[in-house]
Parts: C-alpha cells; structure tokens; sequence
C-alpha cells in the first residue's frame, strides 16, 4: 500500500480492478497536498468482498486509523459501498466514480463472465484483456494528451506482460460476481 501525506486527515483510494494502486499516481498526487492518502492494493488472491472488508479494516487499524474520507473507483467504488454499510461509523465522507449499485441482471451477468474466464488459458486471456484494455485507453472520451493517451496504453502494457495474471483477473471477477450477488 502506498501511505502519503503525513499527518493530514487520512484519505482511503481503492483503485478499479483493472490495475494496482501505483496507477492511481496522478491521484495520489493530487490528493496528497490536502490528505493523507492511504491507497491499498487489493490482492489477487482474494475473491470474496469480507476479506477485502476485513484487510481494509486491519490496515486501518494497523495504521490507527478511526476514521477516514473514503474514495473508490470502478472495483474500489464497490468495496467502498460494502465497506461504507459495514463500517460507517469509520468513514468521514465518501466518493464514488465509475461504479454501480448491486442489481439481479448485473449478478447473473457476472456470474457468468466469472464461469466463463475461468476456462480461458492464460495464453488467450491475457492478450485478450491486453487489446480491450489498449482498446479502451484509445477510444477514451476523456480530453488528454496523446502523449498521455501513449503512457497508458504502455503502462498497461507493461502490467499485463508483467503483473497481470489469470489469478489477478479472476479474482477481479470473483469479486465482481460476489459484489452484485450480494
């Protein structure tokens, strides 16, 4: 986890399931001159939304750490809900961005999607992830630069020939099927 900031008031970033912490940079960055920003990385070895609550948690406490703002997106919006219905009492405020409530269409659809990746080799999946992913950073609607646009699409590059695995993948939609089950 990255711990930045100092003694501000702290800050939890939970980053969306397509990467780790360190790719929320420009946010910790921007965050830190106000915060202290505490931005975990969610483990691929996790696939149930209580232990991600429940590491959350134990860092916090680790950390002494009673009460925090709360920032997720994507993924880290949805752990940020459960965490918000289990522990309110700890968060400050929240924001959420990129993220959607649980319903029963999204729940089947993930279910299946879970079911599905579970039967691709790693050698299929990755580059397929890797060209949706590069495909999305391309075709972003968001106004950067191209230089930018370039440093994304690289970064993940480098993650997925690197970092990103099939265990990171199904744990993302383990997490996600169980999110929307709930």
């Amino acid at each position: 986890y990255y711990d930045t900031g100092g003694d501000k008031f702290p800050l939890l970033l939970l980053h969306g399931g397509g990467g780790f912490a360190e790719a929320m940079f420009p946010q910790i960055i921007g965050l830190t001159g106000h915060y202290r920003v505490i931005a975990p990385n969610i483990p691929a070895t996790l696939h149930q939304f209580d232990k991600v609550i429940n590491g959350l948690s134990i860092l916090l406490n680790a950390l002494n750490i009673e009460k925090t703002h709360l920032y997720g997106i994507s993924l880290g919006g949805h752990i940020a809900q459960v965490f918000i219905r289990r522990q309110f009492e700890r968060i400050q405020d929240m924001i959420l961005s990129h993220t959607a409530i649980p319903c029963e269409h999204l729940a089947q659809k993930t279910a299946m999607q879970k079911n599905l990746l579970r039967m691709y080799p790693s050698s299929v999946l990755i580059p397929m992830f890797k060209r949706n992913t590069r495909n999305q950073i391309a075709n972003a609607s968001v106004s950067i630069s191209d230089e930018e646009r370039e440093f994304w699409i690289e970064y993940f590059d480098q993650q997925y020939d690197s970092s990103i695995n099939k265990r990171h993948i199904l744990s993302r939609a383990y997490l996600m099927s169980d999110y929307f089950r709930q």
